[in-house]
């Protein structure tokens, strides 16, 4: 998508909501007293299939519940027309909007870790993949995720400048650039949304920066694209979530445990097909509750428990 595109689709964005409070969608009221409960926005298929379970585990009733897609869910949040709203954890508006996501502290939406998985064989061919992809992943924290989103969605900077400038803040790519070699590339993959480019693009960074060979696949498409591609070996490594592979890739219904848990069952499901997953980032890159950060501070919330004093 280029940046017209995106400037695009915010500027229908912001009319839609708009058009919503003139139609009386979403009503245009001072944030409610604590007697009053709060107003929640999320998309309609939270509201339909989580949204109950939420409740009931934290002990909370939302007064009012609006029903819209993610995304305009933060722009009504900002506009004060609702108290919380569901987000994505690492979404670059928590920063624009000067927003703060709740801790989920019964562990209601999981913990969802990037980490790279790779084809065995690049490890021997290239050995040093693996320290250099676990010092990034020591360093991608969910802070650091919502900045860079914020660069390239919000500020429409490039993936590879804001991979470039990020790697080099963190004194990943000390010391001259080594010569490529002359042997068989890595062929890097990522879906096609801006947070799996920005991981794609700061891989390539890196191991080129090694003199290791890479070829840029990308942006490629989906989950299941990236993942029949990496098992053919069209492509060697990608970035995959450790939650999001429970669930979609190994269709496992049951929770799975804490995150590093499902890090380690969705490790040992891959390990007799070849693909190696290494050490996962401490970065959160899943839904949760987000606030106006002035509102948490205000009313001393910091987990979705706090909220619940607010929403009996």
């Amino acid at each position: 998508m280029n940046r017209f595109d995106r400037k695009t689709i915010r500027q229908l964005c912001l009319l839609v909501l708009l058009s919503c409070i003139w139609s009386g969608c979403v009503d245009r009221q001072p944030v409610p007293s604590e007697e009053e409960g709060l107003r929640l926005a999320a998309d309609h298929e939270f509201i339909q299939h989580g949204l109950w379970e939420l409740q009931e585990l934290y002990d909370l009733e939302f007064a009012e519940v609006h029903g819209m897609v993610i995304g305009l869910t933060h722009e009504a949040l900002k506009a004060q027309d609702v108290d919380v709203a569901l987000g994505y954890t690492t979404d670059g508006k928590i920063k624009e909007m000067d927003l703060v996501c709740l801790e989920d502290d019964k562990g209601f939406f999981g913990t969802n870790h990037p980490a790279p998985v790779l084809r065995e064989e690049v490890l021997q061919v290239y050995p040093e993949v693996e320290d250099i992809l676990e010092s990034i992943s020591a360093q991608l924290d969910t802070d650091s995720l919502i900045q860079l989103n914020y660069q390239v969605d919000i500020e429409e900077m490039l993936p590879q400048e804001a991979a470039e400038n990020w790697l080099l803040e963190q004194g990943l790519l000390d010391g001259e650039p080594q010569e490529p070699r002359e042997s068989q590339p890595v062929a890097i993959g990522s879906k096609e949304f801006v947070e799996q480019r920005i991981l794609g693009q700061i891989t390539l960074c890196a191991l080129r920066h090694a003199g290791i060979p890479v070829e840029d696949h990308t942006d490629l498409g989906g989950t299941q694209v990236n993942r029949m591609g990496l098992i053919k070996g069209k492509i060697h490594m990608y970035w995959e979530y450790t939650l999001k592979a429970w669930h979609d890739i190994h269709h496992q219904v049951e929770p799975g445990g804490d995150g590093d848990e499902v890090y380690q069952q969705v490790r040992a499901l891959d390990q007799p097909l070849g693909l190696l997953w290494l050490n996962y980032a401490p970065a959160n890159s899943s839904m949760g509750l987000i606030m106006r950060a002035q509102d948490a501070e205000k009313r001393e919330i910091r987990t979705i428990s706090d909220l619940a004093q607010y929403a009996p």
